[in-house]
Order: C-alpha cells, then structure tokens, then sequence
C-alpha cells in the first residue's frame, strides 16, 4: 500500500497489522504465511510528498525494545527533512522523532 498525503503537518495514529503474505520460492511456487505490517509515514527523497506506506515491523536486536506508535509530533526538524534542508540526511527515512506508545516487546 502506497498513499500520498498533504506535506508534514498533521500526527497520524498508525497501527500495526497481521497480514497474509504471498513470498515466492525459488522453485516458483507461493507460500502464504504470517507478517505483522506496520504502516508508516515516510519522507522517499527531499522535497516530495510523505507517503503511507506498509513495511514489515523490524526484527528486534539484543538489548532493544519495539515502541507501537500512538502518536509522533511533527517538529521544525521534520519539516526541514521534507523540504531537503538538511545535509548528509538518508533518504528515505521515516520522520518523528517525537512520539508517544506502547512497548509491545523486549528482547
């Protein structure tokens, strides 16, 4: 799923999801299991419209925590990110750096 929105400006409340996922195998053939998605907002390049998109949650490192994201602030830095006034920023990248969650695990 890819969606455009208006530029920055608005908190969005994303939550993730369970889908049934069709994975290819090297012998053609489609296995359908279990992947938990999230969706998320991303800034793709500087200058362009966010967009929503579904990715798979991340794999948890040693020592970490995975926060479910209620709601995220959108700060002058995010605006500068958007806009492409930032140096040396990788894009894409998913802004807020500012948010308010859950922990739904620790590894």
């Amino acid at each position: 799923m890819s969606s455009s929105v208006s530029p920055l400006g608005s908190s969005y409340a994303l939550k993730p999801e369970t889908r049934n996922s069709k994975l290819e195998t090297r012998n053609s053939k489609l296995v359908t299991c279990n992947v938990s998605m999230s969706l998320v907002a991303i800034i793709p390049k500087p200058n362009a419209p966010v967009e929503l998109r579904e990715v798979p949650q991340p794999e948890l490192e040693p020592n970490s925590a995975l926060l479910t994201v209620e709601l995220s602030e959108v700060c002058g830095t995010d605006v500068y990110l958007q806009r492409g006034l930032l140096q040396g920023v990788p894009y894409p990248l998913i802004p807020g750096h500012v948010s308010v969650g859950r922990l739904s695990n620790i590894r």
